[in-house]
């Protein structure tokens, strides 16, 4: 009696790989989760309230950042943004695609590259504001806003700037012309020029 040879099952080695790319896709979540958490605790408990302009935040901190991390996304998935491109069949899905997929990495690049130096530059700006002596400012307000975001607008070094306040801060002086008011900051200078500021008020001059 011969035995019956037992029949290799030819879906063995697709079950491994579609594991193993259920195990990358599950990697891949859980680090973009972990970006998200860390970019909203970063913006609720430990972002400054500064003021100040300067172009080298821009390039440096925002737009250098995260356009490398749009370079790096595309390099490690461009076998899956090519394989989208050769499945997509109309003009619309291909129109849809070229919005979506460029829309979707600004996306990530921002939460992974843009976050982790916007971090690293809150922690060394208040590293270096710590370093400095408190300056006082008095700043000319332009104007109170009363909408759905009530603020105060005011002009500092010669730049618009803004605070949000609550409706009780401002409901004293909104009878009041906002050129005849002043804003008195207590700042420190951090990098470039920035200030983080320990407190402010607002008074008639």
């Amino acid at each position: 009696m011969s035995k019956r040879k037992k029949k290799a099952n030819p879906q063995f080695p697709s079950r491994i790989g579609k594991t193993k790319g259920d195990r990358v896709a599950r990697i891949h979540y859980a680090l973009l989760i972990g970006f998200l958490a860390l970019f909203v605790l970063h913006a609720l408990f430990f972002q400054e309230n500064i003021i100040g302009h300067d172009v080298r935040y821009t390039i440096y901190v925002f737009f250098g950042p995260t356009l490398l991390g749009c370079l790096a996304l595309a390099i490690y998935q461009w076998k899956t943004i090519r394989d989208v491109f050769q499945e997509v069949k109309t003009v619309k899905d291909y129109a849809f695609a070229i919005f979506l997929l460029p829309l979707l990495g600004l996306v990530i690049a921002y939460l992974t590259f843009g976050n982790v130096a916007e971090i690293t530059w809150t922690y060394l700006n208040k590293r270096e504001a710590d370093q400095n002596m408190p300056q006082v400012f008095h700043c000319s307000v332009d104007d109170f806003t009363t909408g759905k975001r009530k603020s105060i607008r005011y002009t500092f070094e010669h730049e618009y700037e803004y605070f949000h306040v609550t409706y009780e801060t401002i409901k004293p002086y909104l009878n009041t012309n906002p050129r005849d008011c002043e804003m008195v900051i207590t700042a420190q200078k951090g990098l470039w020029n920035y200030y983080v500021v320990k407190e402010w008020y607002l008074k008639k001059k």
